[in-house]
């Protein structure tokens, strides 16, 4: 029976104190040694977060497992959340989450894939429906949004279009220059994890300087629309 390492996130006072109670709960007889970040961290980069990358290295060394309350809460954005956890399990780390049981070190790959994807459609549907307000403006329609207030005017000023312009174009361009590594490995049949793997160890970065994971190669083939 591992002992648990839990990680109580960057939140309230008062939500902290219910993920201790549930991390309590969770661990049940096992022995649990409690890492809580400072109020507002969980808002920080993966790597600016010293007391989370201390739990991890804990539950490293003295294989433990690596629980969290919730994935709503350990970072600014589930999907995000999500991806953390994807990233600390392809450390070799064992993951439990008080709150939904469902998320382990095996499920986690598939989840935050998923979570990604839902993102994607999110966007597009945003993109889609502002489109859609626009053409109608111009066409000189009466448009209400949801909460009855008239839509007098929708769009950014031509400088910000512009700079919005630039960094898809970047993305873009970055997509299909490291689509043209991933191609060859998917032609072989390796599976996303793999290929990220791959790119990993010949030390290519994302466009952010990170490591790949599954969900990043996802995005970018998605982005390619292949």
């Amino acid at each position: 029976m591992n002992d648990v390492i839990g990680f109580i996130a960057g939140v309230n006072p008062e939500l902290k104190k219910k993920h201790r109670q549930q991390l309590k709960a969770l661990a049940g007889e096992r022995h649990i040694d409690f890492v809580e970040e400072p109020e507002t961290y969980n808002t920080l980069t993966y790597e600016a977060r010293s007391e989370l990358q201390y739990a991890i290295t804990a539950a490293e060394t003295s294989t433990s497992v690596l629980a969290v309350a919730s994935v709503t809460g350990l970072t600014n954005r589930k999907w995000i959340g999500l991806q953390l956890l994807e990233q600390i399990a392809e450390r070799g780390v064992s993951i439990e989450v008080a709150d939904d049981p469902s998320i382990n070190s095996h499920s986690i790959s598939v989840l935050a894939h998923s979570a990604e994807v839902a993102k994607e459609k999110l966007l597009t549907r945003s993109r889609q429906a502002l489109q859609n307000i626009k053409t109608r403006l111009a066409a000189g329609e009466e448009v209400y949004s949801s909460k009855g207030k008239k839509i007098v005017k929708l769009g950014t000023p031509q400088a910000t279009e512009a700079m919005k312009h630039a960094r898809i174009d970047k993305a873009d361009e970055f997509a299909s220059k490291i689509f043209q590594l991933i191609k060859p490995y998917k032609e072989r049949g390796l599976s996303l994890n793999r290929i990220a793997q791959e790119l990993n160890r010949q030390g290519i970065k994302t466009a952010k300087g990170k490591k790949f994971y599954q969900s990043t190669i996802s995005a970018i083939i998605r982005r390619m629309d292949l």
